[in-house]
Protein backbone atom coordinates (compact mmCIF):
# COMPACT_ATOMS: atom_id res chain seq x y z
CA UNK A 1 0.00 0.00 0.00
CA UNK A 2 1.37 3.30 -0.77
CA UNK A 3 2.39 5.85 1.94
CA UNK A 4 0.01 9.09 1.22
CA UNK A 5 1.95 11.51 3.32
CA UNK A 6 4.80 10.84 1.93
CA UNK A 7 3.04 10.71 -1.72
CA UNK A 8 1.66 13.97 -0.93
CA UNK A 9 5.48 15.32 0.33
CA UNK A 10 6.51 13.92 -3.20
CA UNK A 11 4.02 15.58 -5.26
CA UNK A 12 4.42 19.05 -2.99
CA UNK A 13 8.52 18.96 -3.81
CA UNK A 14 7.37 18.53 -7.15
CA UNK A 15 5.05 21.52 -6.83
CA UNK A 16 7.52 23.91 -5.14
CA UNK A 17 10.34 23.06 -8.29
CA UNK A 18 7.59 24.18 -10.80
CA UNK A 19 6.41 27.05 -8.96
CA UNK A 20 10.62 28.14 -8.49
CA UNK A 21 11.40 27.56 -11.77
CA UNK A 22 8.75 27.68 -14.72
CA UNK A 23 5.83 29.68 -12.55
CA UNK A 24 8.37 32.28 -11.06
CA UNK A 25 10.32 32.58 -14.89
CA UNK A 26 6.56 33.26 -16.38
CA UNK A 27 5.60 36.14 -13.65
CA UNK A 28 8.82 37.80 -14.21
CA UNK A 29 8.03 37.89 -17.46
CA UNK A 30 4.57 39.02 -17.06
CA UNK A 31 6.36 41.39 -14.78
CA UNK A 32 8.65 43.15 -17.22
CA UNK A 33 5.41 43.37 -19.41
CA UNK A 34 3.65 45.20 -17.03
CA UNK A 35 6.49 47.64 -16.57
CA UNK A 36 6.89 48.31 -19.79
CA UNK A 37 2.56 48.97 -20.04
CA UNK A 38 2.05 50.72 -16.99
CA UNK A 39 5.80 52.84 -16.75
CA UNK A 40 7.78 52.99 -20.05
CA UNK A 41 5.12 53.41 -22.07
CA UNK A 42 3.32 56.18 -20.11
CA UNK A 43 5.91 58.74 -19.99
CA UNK A 44 9.22 58.99 -21.57
CA UNK A 45 12.25 61.16 -18.97
CA UNK A 46 13.46 63.85 -20.48
CA UNK A 47 17.17 63.98 -18.32
CA UNK A 48 17.99 60.05 -18.27
CA UNK A 49 17.84 57.19 -20.32
CA UNK A 50 16.16 54.41 -19.44
CA UNK A 51 17.95 51.05 -18.95
CA UNK A 52 14.77 48.82 -19.63
CA UNK A 53 15.67 45.06 -19.73
CA UNK A 54 19.24 46.21 -19.70
CA UNK A 55 19.94 47.02 -16.12
CA UNK A 56 16.55 48.40 -15.54
CA UNK A 57 13.29 48.05 -13.65
CA UNK A 58 11.89 45.45 -16.86
CA UNK A 59 15.07 43.41 -16.71
CA UNK A 60 14.17 39.83 -15.27
CA UNK A 61 17.65 39.23 -14.20
CA UNK A 62 16.81 41.80 -11.67
CA UNK A 63 13.90 40.27 -9.75
CA UNK A 64 15.05 37.63 -7.88
CA UNK A 65 12.82 34.23 -6.43
CA UNK A 66 13.30 33.26 -2.99
CA UNK A 67 13.30 29.46 -1.90
CA UNK A 68 9.78 27.60 -1.91
CA UNK A 69 8.50 27.97 1.43
CA UNK A 70 5.73 24.83 2.43
CA UNK A 71 3.42 25.06 4.89
CA UNK A 72 0.90 22.13 5.47
CA UNK A 73 -0.37 21.87 1.93
CA UNK A 74 0.43 25.48 0.23
CA UNK A 75 3.93 26.53 -1.47
CA UNK A 76 4.66 29.88 -2.26
CA UNK A 77 7.55 31.97 -3.35
CA UNK A 78 8.90 35.35 -3.20
CA UNK A 79 9.55 37.42 -6.54
CA UNK A 80 11.16 40.48 -5.62
CA UNK A 81 12.50 43.34 -8.21
CA UNK A 82 16.01 44.45 -6.58
CA UNK A 83 16.45 46.84 -9.40
CA UNK A 84 19.07 49.75 -7.92
CA UNK A 85 18.01 53.37 -9.28
CA UNK A 86 19.18 54.93 -12.42
CA UNK A 87 22.75 57.05 -11.11
CA UNK A 88 22.39 59.16 -14.49
CA UNK A 89 19.81 60.86 -12.58
CA UNK A 90 22.46 63.11 -11.10
CA UNK A 91 23.33 65.98 -13.20
CA UNK A 92 24.65 69.63 -12.22
CA UNK A 93 26.73 69.39 -9.48
CA UNK A 94 24.41 66.09 -7.88
CA UNK A 95 20.99 68.31 -8.52
CA UNK A 96 18.99 65.38 -9.31
CA UNK A 97 16.04 66.53 -11.98
CA UNK A 98 13.00 64.09 -11.51
CA UNK A 99 10.25 63.68 -13.76
CA UNK A 100 6.71 65.40 -11.93
CA UNK A 101 4.14 63.70 -14.55
CA UNK A 102 3.91 60.08 -13.64
CA UNK A 103 0.49 59.13 -12.63
CA UNK A 104 -0.25 56.72 -9.74
CA UNK A 105 -2.42 54.02 -10.21
CA UNK A 106 -5.26 56.45 -8.27
CA UNK A 107 -4.55 58.78 -10.91
CA UNK A 108 -2.54 61.28 -8.72
CA UNK A 109 0.84 62.29 -9.27
CA UNK A 110 3.58 60.52 -7.66
CA UNK A 111 5.37 63.11 -4.71
CA UNK A 112 9.01 64.08 -4.62
CA UNK A 113 10.55 65.23 -1.18
CA UNK A 114 14.42 65.90 -0.77
CA UNK A 115 15.87 64.12 2.12
CA UNK A 116 17.57 66.91 4.41
CA UNK A 117 20.63 68.39 2.48
CA UNK A 118 21.52 65.36 1.05
CA UNK A 119 19.88 66.42 -2.15
CA UNK A 120 18.19 63.15 -2.61
CA UNK A 121 14.50 62.46 -3.71
CA UNK A 122 12.22 59.92 -2.34
CA UNK A 123 9.81 58.51 -4.88
CA UNK A 124 6.81 56.28 -3.60
CA UNK A 125 6.96 52.95 -4.81
CA UNK A 126 4.83 52.50 -8.40
CA UNK A 127 1.65 49.79 -8.15
CA UNK A 128 3.34 47.80 -10.89
CA UNK A 129 3.46 44.70 -8.70
CA UNK A 130 -0.19 45.27 -8.37
CA UNK A 131 -1.26 45.75 -11.71
CA UNK A 132 1.13 42.28 -12.35
CA UNK A 133 -0.85 40.20 -10.09
CA UNK A 134 -4.30 41.87 -12.20
CA UNK A 135 -2.55 41.13 -15.45
CA UNK A 136 -2.30 37.18 -14.15
CA UNK A 137 -5.26 36.62 -13.03
CA UNK A 138 -6.60 37.91 -15.79
CA UNK A 139 -4.80 35.82 -18.34
CA UNK A 140 -3.45 32.64 -16.11
CA UNK A 141 -0.03 32.52 -17.70
CA UNK A 142 1.20 31.58 -14.43
CA UNK A 143 -1.38 28.66 -14.34
CA UNK A 144 -0.55 27.59 -17.37
CA UNK A 145 3.47 27.49 -16.89
CA UNK A 146 2.30 25.27 -13.51
CA UNK A 147 0.69 22.86 -16.06
CA UNK A 148 2.97 22.64 -18.78
CA UNK A 149 5.94 22.13 -15.67
CA UNK A 150 3.94 19.65 -14.50
CA UNK A 151 3.35 17.69 -17.57
CA UNK A 152 7.03 18.24 -19.23
CA UNK A 153 9.11 18.06 -16.80
CA UNK A 154 7.75 15.87 -14.27
CA UNK A 155 5.74 13.61 -16.78
CA UNK A 156 2.09 13.93 -15.00
CA UNK A 157 -0.35 13.27 -17.65
CA UNK A 158 -3.41 15.18 -16.69
CA UNK A 159 -3.27 18.75 -15.11
CA UNK A 160 -6.90 20.42 -14.79
CA UNK A 161 -6.46 24.44 -14.58
CA UNK A 162 -9.99 25.70 -12.63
Amino acid sequence: MVNLEKLNRNLLLIIADVIKNEVAETVKIQESQTIADTIYNEFEPAIYQRRGTSGGLADTSNMKVSHPVLRGNTVSVNVRNVTKGNNAKVVNNLQYIVETNMPTAEGNYYDFQKESDTSKYYLKPRPFQAHTVMRLKKNKAHLYAMKRGLMTKHGIKKVTIL
